[in-house]
This record gives C-alpha cells, structure tokens and sequence, in this order.
C-alpha cells in the first residue's frame, strides 16, 4: 500500500499546477521530483517482489485525477508513457479506470472524462483482440490435436 501511495504521490507531483509566482525552475523540480519518486517506488517495488504494474496503474489514475488540463501536451506524454504497460492486463486496467477513476472526475470535467473513457475503450479492445488470438490460437491447436490423432490412428491400422 505504501509503495502504491508513493506512485500516486508522483503521479500527482506530476502535474501539480505550480503557484502563479513559481518559475519555470520550480516546475522542472516537480517533475523531477515526480520522476524520481516513481523511480524509487519502483526500486522498492522490485526489490520486496511488489507488482510493478500497480504502480503505473496508480501512477497514470492520480495524473489523470489531478492535472488541471488533460489535453496539454505534457500531460499527454506523461500518461502515453506508461500505456503500452497498462495494456498489458487490459481488463484490469479497464476496471480500475472504470470504477475507480472515473467516478472520482467531475461531472464539468469533460474532457478528463472522455480521455478515461478513451483509455477503458483501448483496454477492451486489447481484450477482444487477446480474445480473438487466444481463440485463434485454440482453432489451430485443436486442428494440430485432430491431425495427431487422425495419423496415430492411421499408424495402428
């Protein structure tokens, strides 16, 4: 839970609106302070055997949670990131942006709720394309399986 904690701290170190007297300099440090906390969650989370994938999970909800613009280019690249890994269980990841972190969006906040929706879209299709590979896959091997047994039948003849 800790390391889960500290992965959506950096998500949201990330893309913490800096005060209006902040410099450029300052922003920098967040984001590098972001970078470095989820770099260290994830050290922690390699070394005590933790799933990794949790924390881009967390990583990419608290980003998507507190940036103040969605569409703004940084955000976007910050968050593009870490799909590919996202979509590595895309049926997990559908749930959680499902019923964690779309409930948690306001109502007026249109286009953070199009991005989640847009991102659950490419879980599911992830899943109906692992779905079409694995039936596919099943096809093939039950063929295989037929073809054995048809020639081991025909060999004891």
């Amino acid at each position: 839970d800790v390391l889960l904690q500290l992965a959506s701290k950096a998500g949201q170190l990330a893309v913490q609106p800096a005060a209006a007297a902040a410099a450029a300099d300052d922003q920098a440090d967040e984001s590098a302070n972001a970078a470095s906390l989820m770099q260290e969650a994830q050290q922690l989370a390699a070394a005590y055997g933790a799933d990794t994938w949790q924390l881009v999970l967390w990583f990419v909800h608290s980003v998507i949670v507190y940036a103040d613009d969605i569409n703004e280019r940084e955000t976007q690249v910050l968050i593009q990131q870490y799909v590919p890994l996202l979509l590595e269980r895309p049926a997990a990841a559908a749930a959680h942006l499902y019923s964690s972190t779309y409930p948690l969006l306001p109502a007026a906040a249109a286009n953070h709720i199009a991005y989640v929706l847009g991102l659950i879209q490419a879980c599911l299709q992830r899943c109906v394309d692992q779905a079409a590979t694995t039936a596919a896959a099943a096809a093939a091997a039950a063929a295989t399986t037929t073809a054995v047994d048809d020639q081991t039948a025909a060999a004891a003849a």
